[in-house]
């Protein structure tokens, strides 16, 4: 029962996170999501805790569509501790080419806001 209950929250956590990194492409939602500090602080968790590949690339590719343009994003996923460690992290070389290339474009645009400020 125990295995059966974590593949489901894997599930809910891969579809979640699909799900965020699809709606964040649009530039109307970026903002009411990124409003959302305790969904801001999931994404971060699920990039942060080792969990399967395509959950995080998808929080990490959600974190970076946040980002893209949004210099209150980018300031609010600053605030999420361990946020720019773990995106760091993602850069690695065991990592998938997709999220490593999701956490340079998510790196990139923390960097260009806190420049800008």
């Amino acid at each position: 029962a125990a295995g059966a209950a974590a593949r489901g929250e894997g599930e809910l956590r891969r579809c979640a996170a699909l799900g965020l990194a699809n709606l964040t492409c649009e530039d109307g939602v970026q903002e009411i999501v990124g409003g959302v500090p305790d969904l801001l602080a999931a994404l971060v968790e699920v990039v942060a805790v080792e969990c399967d590949p395509e959950t995080c690339c998808c929080a990490v590719g959600a974190l970076a569509n946040l980002s893209f343009r949004s210099p209150d994003n980018a300031r609010r996923i600053c605030e999420v501790p361990a946020a720019v460690s773990s995106l760091l992290l993602c850069l690695g070389p065991t990592r998938p080419p997709e999220t490593r290339r999701h956490a340079a474009r998510a790196l990139a645009s923390l960097a260009y806001s806190a420049a800008a400020a």
